[in-house]
């Protein structure tokens, strides 16, 4: 999960860095969608930014950084439309398994692999199974991998479809290959894709 969180966080400080080749890029309507639809405006703080000082972090990053919430998959889904993408990164069957996942790995660290009750009721797949211990079978890992294959596969597919409308009629030349070269998926399993 810790994994899958820095995936969100780099495709997002990706695509910042990539927004000065969307024409229609507006910085002001950027800011406005985090403080109208994410919680609050984005927000760096001093210390927080002076932490990279002695790297040389990508403004994308450093903005990624600040945000929270990277554990809700709707939240993260708000997060994109930031750049006027008009699909979700993750669709609502996605955004499910998401939900299931980020409660799981909670339980796990913090109530050592324990479903509370308050805890399950939070998730609707997870509501009637709380007070339980969270036990997986040999191929639990083995399905996770392959569901985070297709999950990622299909948000940077749907996202490189997106981001290619954005960079107008008539984009730079190799704007495009570094686009799809950016969200390419590519795997050792390619049968998991």
């Amino acid at each position: 999960m810790g994994h899958f969180e820095t995936y969100q966080k780099s495709l997002f400080a990706g695509v910042v860095e990539r927004t000065n080749s969307f024409p229609s890029f507006d910085i002001e309507r950027f800011l406005k969608h985090f403080d109208k639809h994410c919680g609050g405006e984005i927000s760096i703080s001093t210390d927080r930014l002076l932490a990279f000082r002695e790297l040389s972090a990508p403004v994308g990053f450093v903005i990624a950084d600040s945000l929270s919430s990277w554990h809700s998959a709707v939240r993260v889904n708000s997060y994109f439309k930031a750049f006027d993408v008009k699909q979700d990164l993750f669709s609502n069957t996605e955004v499910s398994d998401l939900e299931v996942l980020w409660q799981l790995r909670h339980s796990i660290v913090h109530t050592g692999a324990w479903l509370t009750v308050p805890d399950a009721k939070k998730v609707r797949r997870l509501s009637k199974l709380g007070d339980k211990p969270i036990v997986f079978d040999s191929m639990f890992i083995n399905a996770v991998c392959r569901r985070f294959h297709r999950i990622v596969k299909n948000a940077n597919q749907r996202l490189l479809a997106d981001c290619t409308l954005l960079l107008g009629p008539s984009p730079l030349s190799g704007v495009i290959p570094d686009f799809q070269a950016f969200l390419a998926v590519k795997s050792p399993y390619v049968t998991w894709l």
